[in-house]
């Protein structure tokens, strides 16, 4: 079906193109007819190729000068197409079709977004090893996850907490305000902070440096002991990047 809204000087272009009967004509537009259409051609011509248009025409005029043609496809891409005309001034300025020789867009569907997963097995036995406040059991755990794991598991459970380790003393003068303590006990050698740095950085990840809250309680302790401290995560150890844990607010726990 074709429906007409004639706005302006057209009427006499239009009645001369449609006639004048009450009777409406069934008028169609097929791709081939479609593909002939060009901007800037007159009414008459685009009649010469889409047909006559309607005899049974809805007409209303004011003072612009323009034209809507809408049509019926046929033998389109899509069952129910259709073609719309737009003229400015006698000429025709905008086509569009729907369905006719393209196919109608699909509506987007939106994918379920994937639910929230909870920790891994692995990620779950770091974490109940970390909440032991057993420094080896834990680190151990920690360096097995992956990459992507070890960052959930520090950003979501340990950065920030305070915790209680055990270790032995590695270094009392080279840090002032705080104590080397070495987390893997049965590795110590009697290496000192610097001497650690440069000969054996792959002990460098079972490090806790403990910056004191009260530096001047190393004065009662000795290189070599055992000791257990407590204090607060500022840091992680990486064993790929060799680097040492980091307490803060630290306090000699015995």
């Amino acid at each position: 079906m074709k429906k007409l809204f004639y706005i302006g000087a057209l009427s006499a272009l239009l009645l001369a193109a449609c006639g004048g009967s009450d009777k409406e004509a069934a008028v169609t537009v097929t791709p081939d007819e479609f593909n002939k259409l060009e901007k800037g051609m007159s009414l008459e011509e685009v009649s010469k190729i889409i047909g006559d248009a309607s005899e049974n025409l809805d007409e209303k005029e004011n003072d612009d000068l323009l034209l809507t043609l809408d049509y019926d496809g046929k033998n389109g891409v899509e069952k129910d197409s259709s073609v719309h005309l737009i003229f400015y001034d006698g000429k025709l300025d905008t086509i569009i079709e729907n369905g006719l020789i393209s196919k109608e867009e699909e509506p987007a569907t939106t994918e379920p977004e994937d639910q929230e997963e909870g920790p891994s097995e692995d990620q779950t036995a770091t974490i109940e090893a970390f909440q032991s406040n057993d420094f080896m059991k834990f680190a151990n755990a920690f360096y097995d996850l992956t990459g992507p794991e070890r960052s959930e598991v520090y950003s979501s459970t340990v950065e920030g907490a305070t915790v209680t380790w055990t270790g032995t003393i590695a270094d009392l003068e080279t840090i002032k305000d705080s104590i080397v303590v070495m987390g893997k006990m049965d590795a110590y050698n009697g290496a000192d902070w610097t001497t650690l740095g440069n000969e054996n950085a792959d002990l460098i990840p079972y490090v806790i440096i403990v910056e004191m809250s009260d530096p001047s309680v190393k004065s009662e302790l000795k290189k070599g002991d055992p000791i257990t401290v407590k204090g607060e995560i500022g840091a992680r150890g990486d064993k790929e990047a060799q680097f040492n844990w980091k307490l803060y607010k630290g306090e000699v726990v015995k």
